[in-house]
């Protein structure tokens, strides 16, 4: 029974869509990419602090060679991530960050 609250509250966490500061005409899709030298995988916005972009995603996305980045479904353009919180109790979820400052390749 311990396992049912982490559950739902997983669960209400995914309905939600982002709180993040760039604008929703700029994000036309929560779901994003998120890509390393290893692979890529899936992520989606989920609501956070002001002025920071949270995006929750297996963690095992996370785990490859290299830096990792978000890419948003509209421009595909990188955006670093700047924190990585895996969650406890052998969930394979992380809650990553990222500031909405575009980088220069």
């Amino acid at each position: 029974m311990k396992i049912l609250p982490r559950i739902l509250s997983l669960t209400l966490l995914s309905l939600a869509l982002t709180n993040c500061s760039v604008s929703p005409e700029k994000i036309k899709s929560s779901i994003v990419i998120i890509s390393n030298k290893s692979g890529h995988g899936t992520g989606f916005f989920v609501p956070g602090k002001p002025g920071v972009c949270s995006v929750l995603t297996a963690a095992h996305v996370l785990q490859g060679k290299g830096e990792n980045f978000v890419e948003t479904a509209k421009d595909m353009k990188p955006w670093r991530i700047a924190n990585i919180e895996r969650l406890p109790y052998s969930i394979d979820l992380a809650l990553v960050t990222f500031q909405p400052v575009r980088l220069k390749r």
